[in-house]
């Protein structure tokens, strides 16, 4: 009879079963880590399993049900990793003919692993339903048993005996935290554990780049992923499983997300304090933990679960010396550790991609408020006798390993004459683990970009979802960068304009009507733009005074307040912020420099009264929009840590698309 679900006692019988030829792995416990992950840890290491990863369990689990008829005609799946070469090795142990159906284009060293334990390999189409497509007509032709990698009950039931081994061994475990790919894994898990005692917490991770078992838990219904490249490969999976969701739905109490960046810094760690190699998709619940993407006490103990260690040791030497991107800057550049990339404008402008830089920016609020960022406060020299002065910023990202600094001159009337702007920026971008300039970048783009980012994740989070009409204050560059920016994440029926000077106000919705499509309409004046919108995007120098008045905005308007990045300087009528819901980028800056600052000179609010940083928010630590009548402000003075990761990306990008000049500094 075809099973429909597992059970708790469907796991134990599978414990049974294969236990003579699994390992029955330890529960370690990381007093290191307890520091930097916020909780008591506790760490399950599948890694020491035979095959080197938990997949074994599930196989085995599967074979071992079947009657003796259906192991004489041998089993098939399709998997060139962990999976693969667990049924390949359960071929072998139990004397069973295995088919293992890969892409053609599978490293050999896996190949021949599979066939050197007797499989018979079949190199296939790279595709997913094509190589299942064969499976099933080998299945049709042999008679063999298809052994699926998550969708089988039996293999589930596998899997979840090491949830048995968990409760035997920490009984009063509170919370488990396990990487979700296809879902098989933590569908037993989450069984064993729920139908065990309900109390305990089950927390399903996936990596930014793959997570479809996230996103159908946000949208309540099983939905499609796009699969972007990732360090953890071994998560990689597009659509949720029909027997898995399910049971993923019933019983797992969070899914939450992780990014590269977070993933590469876990498997740093648990090298590093647990003395343990694991592959990045085994990492991911640490990462989860370090980047502040689940919260715990101090006192609660959690176990995470790593899933595998098969992992080449030429990345794990990469990552163990810093990033694989650092280590892939020396075989680029080829010679010399020293060496530093050149990039100038043109280069540096070429290789902006606006969603790339979201993405960045959003990651570095994630990072600023999970305590991985230092940031100094800036500094500005002025010159003497004149308005030129030039701004350093600085700031270091522990988690992506950058530290940067960025000179912004200006005020330098006299430099047309000399065939210069009256602006100039630079970007100088250190390897924080030696210290070594690894690129200077010219940083025309950098700030306009990082800034237009930063008023469109406000945006994303913070504007009512039937939010229609947005409005845009001013018509310079950052005007347009921020229209450019919030239409990535949003859709407007109207965008309104208006700006004090009428000739770029023109100018304005002649260019950007033709390169977004959008009906752009202009406005006589600000009050007449604001009443009419949804969104309120204030982009002026903000030298001119209170722009936007407490009257003329609608009940639920959200406002992003960019301009203002000085004492003195304001865009909006400080009153307003008396019964708005205030974000700001960083609380610190934008008391000082922010129009936060006037609100809290003048009373009107304190610093306590200040809702959150926009970080908080991204995190889950603080809600965001929570009604459709508050009025919600985000007040952004740019943040260094929003340069660094700009510049990060940017830099990668360089190396990716071998752009730049190398040049030797040091001698």
């Amino acid at each position: 009879m075809e099973k429909t679900a597992v059970t708790l006692e469907d796991i134990k019988k599978a414990a049974v079963r294969i236990r003579p030829y699994i390992c029955r792995t330890p529960l370690l416990r990381e007093i290191k880590m307890d520091g930097a992950l916020g909780c008591q840890v506790y760490v399950k290491p599948e890694m020491l399993q035979v095959t080197g990863a938990f997949k074994i369990r599930g196989a085995l689990s599967k074979i071992l049900s079947l009657t003796q008829a259906e192991r004489d005609k041998g089993i098939i799946t399709s998997s060139s990793g962990n999976h693969g070469q667990a049924c390949a090795y359960a071929g072998k142990v139990l004397g069973i003919h295995a088919t293992v159906i890969v892409p053609e284009d599978t490293p050999k060293l896996k190949v021949n692993n599979a066939r050197s334990m007797g499989a018979e390999v079949i190199l296939w189409d790279r595709a997913y339903t094509e190589r299942w497509k064969k499976v099933h007509a080998e299945v049709e032709e042999h008679g063999y048993t298809i052994v699926h990698n998550y969708e089988d009950f039996d293999v589930m039931a596998g899997q979840g005996t090491i949830a048995l081994e968990i409760l035997e061994d920490l009984a009063d475990v509170e919370t488990v935290l396990v990487p979700i790919g296809g879902g098989g894994l933590i569908s037993g898990i989450s069984t064993a554990i729920k139908e065990t005692n309900p109390a305990i917490r089950v927390i399903g991770v996936q990596a930014e780049a793959c997570c479809p078992y996230y996103l159908s838990r946000q949208n309540g219904e099983r939905t499609k992923a796009t699969v972007k490249q990732t360090l953890a490969d071994g998560l990689a999976c597009d659509w949720p499983g029909n027997n898995t969701y399910p049971i993923i739905e019933k019983y797992v109490d969070e899914i939450v997300i992780v990014s590269e960046e977070a993933i590469e810094e876990a498997v740093r760690m648990v090298a590093n304090d647990a003395k343990l190699v694991a592959e990045p998709s085994a990492c991911v619940g640490i990462a989860a933990l370090q980047s502040g993407v689940v919260t715990t006490r101090a006192d609660e103990k959690v176990c995470v679960v790593l899933t595998s260690g098969n992992w080449g040791i030429d990345m794990i030497g990469r990552l163990l010396k810093g990033s694989v991107w650092r280590a892939f800057f020396n075989e680029t550049l080829k010679g010399s550790n020293m060496k530093t990339l050149l990039l100038n404008k043109d280069e540096v402008g070429s290789l902006i991609d606006l969603d790339a830089v979201l993405e960045a920016v959003e990651n570095g609020y994630k990072a600023f408020n999970s305590g991985k960022v230092v940031q100094p406060d800036f500094m500005s020299i002025e010159l003497p006798g004149s308005h030129a002065c030039i701004d350093f910023k600085g700031g270091l990202d522990l988690a992506g390993g950058y530290i940067t600094i960025k000179s912004s001159a200006g005020g330098y009337k006299g430099n047309p004459e000399l065939g210069l702007p009256t602006g100039m920026n630079t970007v100088m971008l250190f390897e924080a683990s030696t210290g070594a300039l690894r690129c200077v970048m010219d940083g025309t783009w950098i700030t306009g970009c990082r800034t237009a980012a930063a008023g469109a994740i406000s945006v994303k989070y913070l504007a009512r979802e039937d939010a229609k009409t947005l409005c845009i204050i001013g018509a310079g560059n950052q005007a347009r960068r921020q229209l450019r920016a919030i239409i990535r994440v949003r859709d407007f029926s109207e965008v309104v304009v208006w700006n004090a000077s009428p000739g770029a106000l023109d100018e304005y919705v002649r260019e950007m009507s033709a390169e977004t499509g959008l009906d752009i309409r202009k406005c006589e004046t600000a009050e007449e733009a604001v009443r009419a919108a949804d969104v309120v995007v204030t982009t002026t120098r903000a030298h001119r005074g209170p722009i936007v008045q407490k009257a003329w905005l609608k009940p639920g308007t959200h406002i992003v307040a960019i301009g203002s990045d000085m004492p003195g300087k304001q865009e909006l009528g400080a009153d307003i912020f008396k019964e708005a819901k205030v974000v700001n980028d960083a609380v610190e800056l934008c008391i000082k420099y922010g129009d936060t600052q006037h609100a809290v000179n003048e009373g009107i609010i304190t610093p306590e009264e200040i809702h959150a940083e926009i970080g908080e928010i991204l995190l889950g630590k603080k809600a965001g929009r929570e009604s459709q009548e508050e009025i919600t402000i985000f007040d952004s003075v740019g943040m260094a840590i929003q340069d660094t990761v700009t510049v990060a990306m940017l830099y990668e990008a360089a190396l990716d698309k071998g752009l730049g000049t190398p040049y030797e500094f040091f001698k």
